[in-house]
C-alpha cells in the first residue's frame, strides 16, 4: 500500500513512514529558549509543524486575496509578531512579497509590541 508524502505539496508515493526520503526531517534539537535564537527556532520540528499547518490551512495568500490576486502562500506569517506564539490563530498564510519588511509595514505600539499598520 502506498502512502502520500507527508510534506506540503510533495506528489511523492511512499511504503513505510510519514515522508519521502527529499523530505524526511533532519533530527533537531528540542526548543530551549535559552539556547536558540529567533532563525534557529524557526528550523525546529515544533515550528516546521506550526509553519505546515497554517499553509495548509491558508494555502492562498491572505493579502492577495483581499485584492482579488490568487497567489499561493510560502511563508507562515505570525499576526502578533511574536516568533515563539505557535497558537494556530496566530497564523495567516502569506506570499513572500505580502511578507518582505518593505510592504509589510510594521509599527511599534504604545506597549512596545509590533502592530500591522
Amino acid at each position: 500500500m502506498y502512502n502520500q508524502c507527508a510534506s506540503l505539496r510533495c506528489p511523492a508515493l511512499i511504503t513505510t513512514g510519514k515522508w519521502c526520503p527529499l523530505h524526511k526531517p533532519k533530527d533537531v534539537r528540542p526548543y530551549d529558549p535559552k539556547n536558540l535564537g529567533q532563525h534557529q527556532y524557526y528550523l525546529t520540528r515544533i515550528h516546521r509543524q506550526w509553519r505546515e499547518a497554517v499553509l495548509r490551512a491558508d494555502p492562498l495568500c491572505k493579502r492577495c486575496l483581499e485584492k482579488g490576486i490568487l497567489t499561493p502562500s510560502t511563508v507562515a506569517h505570525h499576526k502578533d509578531h511574536n516568533w515563539r506564539n505557535i497558537n494556530l490563530n496566530n497564523g495567516e498564510g502569506l506570499c513572500s512579497g505580502c511578507h518582505t519588511p518593505t510592504t509589510h509595514k510594521k509599527e511599534i505600539n504604545s506597549k512596545g509590541k509590533f502592530a500591522s499598520v
